[in-house]
């Protein structure tokens, strides 16, 4: 069946993601991809499904860090103390039957290192319902010739794989990021031609999703959610949301949206003053800044 986002007011036009299905996210650098990505691991293995998350990035302890947050409601520094009511909360959330793993993998992955990993997981009795890739700009194809085309072409290719070696013959849900262009960074919606490498790439996808985060919007706390493509339903529009990244939660506004074309609210970016001036100032202080011992992989069950 369908595995849904944590966001009703995504559901409510792509009503989830099913198993042989891939959801292709575009976002610039800074939007938030892992801190969605965590989002949809943390919320699927609430639901009872046997999630992966894959980060060819990010750490495995620094992904943990931030689920934890997430989990708990509060900021990273304030778990150390924690380690009762992050047991009890875990002991609540294996009530439903699933687990979630982190594996952490270098760059140059390919799809079959994926399928390969599946299989040592189902040897200790875990079958995987839902993976997440952190993200696909990483990978390679699993075709050598194939990685020597110029990046567009290359991006189409792990984009095809992904969605056939893995969601089609593996059935299982899927969603990969994707790293948005140079222009991404501070677009006020994502398109299907804000992508690094081209649309192409996204062809695949059964859906296609945008997260835009320019600075304008960062010392507001906002964000844009867009749904480019929706092989099941309604696209070509974006959603209003909020942020609180310092714990890593985000929602979204349910009940309206904004037409991508030609909307007016789409071309005025909201005014900031003292806001964005102290945004400004703290750019750069991110939590994975942060030096932490990193094993490879890590299993909530």
């Amino acid at each position: 069946g369908l595995i849904k986002t944590p966001w009703k007011a995504l559901n409510d036009y792509i009503h989830g993601v099913g198993k042989n299905e891939l959801a292709c996210w575009i976002a610039g650098m800074g939007a938030g991809k892992s801190t969605h990505a965590s989002n949809l691991a943390l919320f699927a293995y609430k639901l009872g499904f046997d999630v992966v998350l894959y980060t060819l990035e990010l750490g495995e302890n620094y992904n943990r860090q931030r689920i934890d947050s997430i989990m708990m409601g509060v900021e990273t520094e304030e778990l150390e103390h924690m380690d009762e009511e992050i047991a009890e909360k875990l002991e609540e959330y294996n009530k439903a039957g699933g687990s979630l793993t982190i594996k952490k993998f270098g760059t140059g992955i390919t799809a079959n290192t994926i399928k390969n990993h599946f299989n040592r997981l189902r040897a200790r009795g875990k079958d995987p319902d839902m993976f997440i890739i952190d993200y696909l700009d990483l990978m390679d194809s699993i075709d050598p010739q194939h990685n020597k085309k110029r990046d567009w072409e290359k991006f189409g290719e792990v984009t095809k794989e992904i969605r056939n070696e893995i969601c089609f013959k593996e059935n299982i849900s899927g969603h990969a990021f994707v790293q948005g262009n140079t222009s991404a960074i501070q677009d006020f919606v994502i398109r299907a031609d804000s992508s690094s490498g081209g649309a192409r790439r996204l062809f695949p996808a059964d859906i296609v999703i945008g997260l835009a985060r320019p600075d304008e919007l960062k010392a507001q706390k906002k964000i844009n959610l867009s749904v480019i493509k929706n092989r099941f339903g309604e696209d070509g529009f974006y959603i209003k949301g909020e942020t609180k990244y310092e714990i890593g939660t985000v929602q979204y506004h349910e009940g309206a949206h904004y037409n991508v074309a030609g909307d007016k609210d789409m071309h005025v970016k909201e005014q900031v003053s003292n806001d964005y001036k102290k945004y400004k100032q703290a750019k750069g202080q991110t939590q994975a800044s942060k030096k932490v011992e990193d094993p490879d992989e890590f299993t909530f069950d």
